[in-house]
């Protein structure tokens, strides 16, 4: 009891040694015969010399005597002065609120803080000068934080924190360093759960520090002390962290000898309350028998020779009301030391775990039910409130900060009791209304914390690691062991030790489910009380709103920690399950099972629907909503009101009340999803440590033992990541038993699907389908992200059952509403079709897309060919890339061709170029169907793309430029910003896109662009091959500006090479040059040569080595070239090759009379706009000339002729026919005769 309290002089045998004789039980249960009852619960007293027997009249006086004895002889008036000397401040110790740097976050006891702010500072309202003294901190998070001591003259900023003054000392156990203006390494790494115990010596000016009890040796010995210096205790925290500080008001957890908390132990009152808790103990035997007034008769009437029957109902009757009075007494002196917190936790937490068996943690405790009986009996409403806010409190701090063992020793104790006083109906219902959510952080009770690095080791001494590639082809292993059969074994045994822990968590979990299935209970409302299942959904709403991340941002600071809030989601969706399926057990006809449940559309908008805070729904702001679908809402009222079904329509409290629930496990998904996706990083991390180990390894293994001190420094980079795989390891065997298990892989999917169902249903409600919260699509498409991308491959998704029809419900709703009108948030719809980008990456989830109905495919792909300049075209582009990649040509890399096989390759949208091939025939059929059949749209999308193109390429070109001047300057690494080499590497990327975009288009509907007979076909065409030989020329040149900066090697323009542009540039020429028919085979070579920006040496290029000509660069450029030509990429086939070499064959072939021509033609015959073509269409009446191609590029928006201005009446050709589709069309805007051409 007393383990927390150190004072000098031996004050410590003395107490004890005083405590233990006074509070010697005598019997844990009171004989049955032949002794007076009160002899029997107050031994001590009645065999006092000087006390009178006792008896109801006197039993107060005699109590209080007997206590205040106690005290003097524990010497406790002595030991409190010894405690105030050497401190100035108030008795209570807590953070001061008024002097601090930066925002925070503060408990109600001002004893917790979470940092919000850069680098906040605060300290305590108590400061020492003399003695030695101690204080606490118990970590919420393990990030960067400065803990320790500093004066009242010490400027803090949100730069500079405590340690960064000349008198303040701290100590950081994420960077392993301790502070005072200097830093020097220091202690250990620190883990969220820690306690760390801080220490300071004024007597001989030393500051040193313990964790979790070790000592970590003085970090300072030079503290200045003496007159005006006075030190506080004070922390610096960055952003996001949070602590707990004991300063004294509880037992301390690591109590360092000789040194003092801040705050004074109250020892008179725990000297009473031990006493008092004994006399009660004593008590308890009888309180909790079946049989209390038969064996409290015997005690009170020893009489052998008893009366009548009546008279001993009579005797039976007062023996218990004398039972009740004894209990009164003793009650009556503890309830006014239960309103402190140090008693509470020192005696009477003790007490309940005494008899609290942790072993069955599900079963009843009998014992603890009647404590807590007794104390509502006896205890005033105030007295028994503060007691229960003292008892949880302490609960919480204990069960966070305890040690974990290999059986989670300490967290099923304080877990065990936690759930006897939920259980409680009247504790309960108090702890709900003030204290769970209000006092403390209850989802901490449901949160399981961590062991630390040495605990791990314990539990996993073999480590085995897997990694699969992306494509979930290439696996590879490593475990600590090196034979093959060895490691099979090491990855058994690994396992096993995953199954073990996984089993001992799950003990854990089913307490706390049940702790929130106690908060569910509906049948405990009385009169007018609430129920707790509803006053649990207001405190859920309320922790929701301080808790929700809003828009698109995940540096917003939350007021619970995320590991806190997935644990939370798990228990509550776990508890939610299980009650609904109880309740829907007995309404089976009208309620759906588990499996079916969803969120009825009218709870969004109904009055008595949900009531949110500022949640954007899918049709925009639910004022506006409300004001224009005002009567659609009436009308489904009115439309629905007559359903018989209780489920869509019933008045039901309890199932009101579950269903809000649901919902809020929804919107809690939205903040725990960060830390799923935390996880996978983590994950990814150890891939990565993995596959240097791989490359070290096989550097090892080549280095010549001639070689010494290169295979040594090999060795030792190979034990680093060795030992950092093993670290990771283990820490992922924590992730794949607590956070990535099937049975969290489930909730996670199970949730995926009730918001796909809530979605699907609410969609079939029209315009009421926008008052949805944006916050379900956002959970629907990260929870099927989550269980494909971030549990798996750990947990692998095939594995659920379900998985394929949960994958086609997906992507029905991905491809129905990235392109719905009734979602206006931009972002969200970006979101949606970001998704279905991701969706389309993989082979298994391509099949499924093929495999909707044929209408949807059909408007999915209406949809992506949309004109770019109506929609967000970033991301549909890719999804028309992925339909592609697989039969462009050179077009099937999963590795950028001309880097080596590195941890790079990971740019964003090149991540998407590099993704494995899953070419789509059905939706490349289905773009040439539709581009075919819609001429209207296909020169609209085909315009944007190729504005989209030029626009992309330009910029490009632009940024080059601007490098190039850089390059060219002294020092330029150090002045070149890395966000614009990442923009020109993006603007690079994103033209290769487009031209594989083109690629496709050009292979399933060249006609398009050959087909004179469609509209701007022609002119499509001219841009084109315009656009295509801008690109040849500036990438194909020797010694230009691309081949300087490809060969310059800047770090982040890696994918920025030949090979992406030129075989796209490639295939485009192919399809349109080689592989089409003969008629289409001359329009388009016709259209090409004429081009001026056509060169035939470009497409010599790709063939030939650059520079092989003997032609460096310019005489001021210092760059080594590269040298590209196609024979060398492995990427390149065979036959793409021969492809080549035919196309540079053909062209050369058809050149050569082009260029005789032009040599031969007349200059009065050329179009004096284009000066390519040969003029071939007049307008009338003005008969100005230009070719067929400009008239369709200049003139598709105007009326007038581009020389004159007259209005155009007719074009006709050069033998005075009339051109179809370039005949201007009279059209009506606002009362005036606009002119429009019908191309």
């Amino acid at each position: 009891m007393m383990a927390a309290y150190a004072p000098k002089d031996g004050d410590v045998d003395q107490v004890a040694g005083f405590l233990t004789t006074q509070t010697k039980t005598q019997g844990d249960k009171l004989p049955k015969e032949g002794t007076d009852v009160f002899q029997q619960i107050f031994p001590e007293i009645c065999s006092s010399r000087d006390c009178k027997a006792i008896t109801f009249d006197n039993i107060n006086e005699e109590l209080e005597k007997h206590l205040a004895d106690a005290v003097k002889a524990a010497r406790c008036d002595e030991v409190a002065h010894r405690e105030v000397q050497g401190m100035l401040g108030p008795a209570d110790v807590h953070f001061d609120t008024v002097k601090h740097v930066g925002t925070w976050l503060v408990d109600a006891d001002k004893l917790g803080v979470t940092s919000h702010s850069n680098f906040s500072t605060v300290r305590a309202n108590k400061c020492v000068y003399k003695g030695k003294w101690v204080y606490e901190v118990m970590l919420g998070s393990k990030g960067v934080m400065q803990l320790g001591w500093c004066t009242n003259k010490c400027q803090f900023t949100q730069e500079e924190g405590v340690g960064d003054t000349s008198n303040s000392y701290a100590y950081d156990g994420n960077r392993l360093r301790k502070w005072n203006v200097k830093t020097y390494k220091y202690g250990q790494t620190w883990l969220t759960g820690d306690v760390i115990t801080c220490a300071m010596d004024c007597d001989i000016g030393t500051v040193s520090y313990s964790r979790n009890g070790i000592f970590l040796g003085e970090a300072f010995d030079n503290v200045q002390t003496g007159p005006g210096m006075a030190y506080f205790p004070a922390m610096s925290l960055s952003l996001g962290e949070n602590i707990r500080v004991n300063f004294g008001s509880t037992p301390l957890r690591y109590p360092m000898e000789g040194y003092l908390s801040l705050q004074r132990v109250p020892l008179a009152d725990l000297v009473r309350a031990d006493l008092m808790l004994t006399y009660f103990e004593r008590l308890l035997p009888e309180l909790t028998s079946k049989s209390l007034d038969e064996e409290s008769v015997i005690l009170l009437s020893t009489d052998p020779g008893l009366g009548s029957d009546s008279e001993q109902l009579k005797k039976r009757n007062i023996s218990k009301t004398s039972l009740m009075l004894i209990t009164s007494h003793v009650l009556e002196k503890l309830a006014p030391l239960f309103m402190n917190g140090y008693i509470v936790e020192s005696c009477l937490l003790r007490l309940l775990l005494r008899y609290c068996d942790f072993t069955e943690p599900l079963a009843e405790k009998p014992v603890i039910t009647e404590i807590l009986n007794t104390l509502w009996i006896f205890l005033e409403d105030f007295e028994i409130e503060c007691c229960l806010k003292n008892l949880a409190i302490s609960l919480l701090t204990m069960y966070r900060f305890s040690p974990v063992s290999l059986d989670f020793h300490h967290q099923r104790k304080y877990l065990t009791l936690t759930l006897c006083l939920v259980r409680h109906d009247s504790s309960r219902h108090y702890l709900l209304k003030s204290v769970l959510f209000d006092k403390i952080k209850f989802p901490i009770f449901l949160h399981i914390k961590p062991p630390d690095d040495e605990m791990l080791a314990q539990m996993f001494p073999t480590v085995w690691w897997q990694y699969i590639e992306k494509n979930d082809e290439t696996r590879q292993c490593y475990s600590t062991k090196k034979t093959d059969l060895e490691n099979v074994e090491a990855k058994q045994i690994y396992f096993e030790d995953c199954y073990k822990l996984q089993d001992r968590v799950r003990e854990l979990e089913t307490i706390q489910v049940d702790i929130v299935k106690c908060l569910l209970k509906t049948s405990d409302g009385q009169d007018s009380q609430q129920t707790s299942c509803s006053m649990f959904l207001l405190k859920l709403r309320d922790f929701l709103k301080e808790n929700m991340l809003t828009g698109h941002s995940s540096l917003q600071p939350l007021q619970c920690p995320l590991p806190v809030i997935l644990c939370f989601l798990h228990r509550l969706l776990t508890a939610w399950r299980q009650e609904w399926s109880l309740y829907q057990q007995l309404h089976p006809d009208t309620l759906p099972n588990i499996q079916h449940v969803f969120v009825p559309c009218h709870y969004f908008y109904d009055e008595d629907g949900f009531k949110y805070w500022d949640l954007q729904r899918l049709g925009g702001l639910v004022s506006h909503l409300n004001k224009t679908y005002k009567k659609d809402v009436l009308s489904d009222q009115q439309a629905t009101s007559g359903e018989s079904n209780k489920f869509i329509h019933s008045s039901d409290d309890k199932l009101k009340c579950l269903i809000e629930i649901l919902d809020s496990i929804v919107l809690l998904y939205n903040s725990a999803k960060l830390q799923v996706k935390k996880m996978s990083v983590m994950r990814d991390s150890g891939d990565e440590v993995m596959i240097a180990l791989k490359e070290t390894v096989d550097k090892l293994d080549r280095c010549p033992e001639e070689l010494p001190d290169v295979r040594l420094e090999l060795e030792k980079a190979r034990k680093v990541l060795e030992n950092k795989l093993i670290d990771q390891g283990r820490q992922l065997a924590w992730v794949r038993a607590v956070i990535y298990s099937q049975d969290k892989r489930d909730d996670i999917a199970w949730l995926n699907q009730v918001v796909l169902r809530t979605i699907s249903t609410s969609s079939q409600r029209a315009s009421l389908f926008g008052f949805v919260p944006e916050l379900y699509m956002e959970v629907c498409l990260h929870a099927f992200q989550a269980i494909t991308q971030y549990f798996h491959p750990t947990t692998d998704f095939e594995s659920f059952q379900g998985h394929e029809e949960l994958t086609e419900k997906f992507a029905l709703l991905v491809v129905s509403h990235f392109a719905d009108a009734r979602i206006v948030n931009s972002d969200l719809k970006d979101s949606i079709v970001q998704s279905l980008a991701n969706f389309c990456c993989f082979t298994k989830f391509m099949k499924v897309l093929e495999g909707i109905q044929d209408d949807i495919k059909e408007n999915m792909v209406k949809s992506l060919l949309e004109p770019y300049e109506h929609r967000s075209w970033a991301q549909t582009n890719i999804i028309l890339l992925k339909i592609w990649k697989g039969n462009g040509y050179a077009f099937r890399y999963t590795n950028l061709p001309h880097l080596t096989t590195s941890r790079f390759q990971s740019v964003d949208l090149a991540w998407t170029s590099i993704q494995s091939p899953c070419p789509s025939r059905v939706f490349q059929e289905l773009i040439g169907q539709t581009l075919e059949r819609d001429k209207d749209q296909a020169v609209s999308f085909l315009d944007s793309l190729l504005n989209q193109l030029n626009w992309s390429f330009s910029e490009f070109i632009g940024m080059l430029q601007e490098l190039q001047s850089v390059i060219s300057r002294p020092g330029m690494p150090s002045i070149i910003d890395s966000r614009q080499l990442k923009i020109c590497a993006t603007c690079f990327e994103i033209a290769v896109a487009l031209l594989r975009v083109l690629e496709m288009v050009v292979s399933v509907c060249p006609q398009v662009f050959l087909d004179w007979g469609r509209p701007s076909a022609e002119q499509l065409l001219a841009r084109l091959f315009q656009s295509l030989c801008q690109v040849m020329n500036r990438v194909t040149s020797k010694s230009n500006l691309f081949e300087m900066i490809v060969s310059s090697g800047l770090p982040g323009l890696e994918p920025v090479d030949h090979f992406p542009i030129v075989t796209a540039s490639l295939g485009i020429f192919i399809q349109l040059i080689l592989k089409t028919d003969p008629v289409f085979q001359k329009r388009a070579i016709a259209a090409l040569l004429v081009d001026p920006g056509f060169q035939f040496s470009d497409f010599e290029f790709t063939l030939t080595s650059s520079g092989s000509d003997g032609q460096g660069m310019a005489a001021s450029s210092h760059i080594e070239q590269k040298v590209f030509h196609l024979r060398k990429y492995k990427e390149v086939s065979q036959q793409e090759i021969a492809d080549a070499e035919s196309l540079i064959q053909y062209l050369k072939q058809q050149n050569i009379p082009t260029e005789q021509m032009k040599a031969e033609g007349s200059e009065e015959d050329l179009c004096t706009i284009c000066y390519a073509k040969n003029w071939s269409c007049v307008f009338r009446p003005c008969r100005h000339q230009s070719c067929r191609s400009c008239i369709s590029h200049h003139m598709m928006n105007k009326s007038e002729c581009f020389f004159c201005k007259t209005i155009i009446e007719q074009v006709e050709d050069r033998h005075g026919n009339v051109i179809p589709g370039l005949q201007p069309q009279k059209k009506k805007k606002d009362h005036k005769t606009r002119y429009f051409f019908d191309s």
